[in-house]
Order: C-alpha cells, then structure tokens, then sequence
C-alpha cells in the first residue's frame, strides 16, 4: 500500500499548493528520523520521489524546509539507517536544489566532512557522494576548505 501512495506522490506534487508541498515534505522528513524502522526505506523514497518531481518554483521552501532537518539526521549517532538515509536525501536535495541552500553549504560541509571518519564504510561512501553534489554549488571559499581538510587527512 505504502509503494503505491510513492508512486501516486509524483502527480500530486505537481496538483497542490505550495503549502502542502511542505507539509508532505516536513512529514516525510519526521518519518525517516523518527518513523517506524521498518518503513523508514519506503518514506525515504517518498522523499526522493519528491526531490525528483516537486515543480522548481518550490525547490527553495522545500529546501529551507528539509536541509537542517537532514543534517541533524546525518549527524546524530543512534541509528545508522537513519543516517544513510538522511545522507542520501540530502544528497538528491543538493543535486537539485543545490543553488538554493548556499547559506547552509558551509553547515553541510562541516557536518558531512566529519562523517568521513565514520567506522563504516557506508557511511564514508555517502558522505563523499554528498560531498561531491556539494561541490557542484559550493563557492570559491567552501571549495578550497574542502580540499584542504581532504589532502590534509590523506596526508595523515
């Protein structure tokens, strides 16, 4: 039943207000920190189902809506699902939207560069996805702080 209201997303996004858009994202987003273990890969696919298919006029309240959320998720310790899952979708979101949360680069950066140092290799892989699809937005500044804590770590 959960599959088919993911699949149903897509077309909704495109029928509703701006409002709902958030609200679905904000619940989303709750369900994949908090929800039920079980469930957390089908509401994270909701998510990226609306990171994919949300129309680009909204991209920056959605953005605003989501990305502290899923930074608090990526950096908190008790779960790892939720982490993998926080890193995937805020992944997607920079990829996208990553013009749009330039005032929370540098938080992204500090918070995903300590994931590199995670004991699984998962979550290392992730981070470094992520890293990237920040790359793609980050300014002149983020980008030199990026590689100077790279090379400096594989220095170590």
């Amino acid at each position: 039943m959960q599959s088919i209201a993911v699949k149903c997303l897509g077309v909704i996004l495109k029928k509703v207000q701006e409002a709902q858009v958030g609200e679905i994202s904000d619940k989303l987003c709750s369900l994949i920190l908090d929800g039920k273990d079980e469930l957390r890969d089908i509401y994270s696919i909701g998510l990226k189902t609306l990171l994919k298919d949300v129309p680009a006029e909204m991209g920056a309240s959605v953005c605003d809506r989501l990305t502290k959320r899923l930074l608090s998720g990526v950096a908190q310790d008790l779960k790892i699902e939720v982490k993998l899952e926080a890193l995937d979708n805020l992944t997607d979101l920079l990829k996208r939207f990553g013009a749009d949360v330039a005032r929370d680069h540098a938080a992204v950066l500090e918070v995903v560069l300590g994931q590199l140092k995670a004991g699984k290799a998962v979550v290392r892989k992730r981070s470094a996805g992520c890293l990237a699809a920040l790359s793609l937005f980050a300014s002149e500044a983020l980008l030199e702080q990026l590689f100077q804590t790279l090379l400096a770590r594989i220095a170590e």
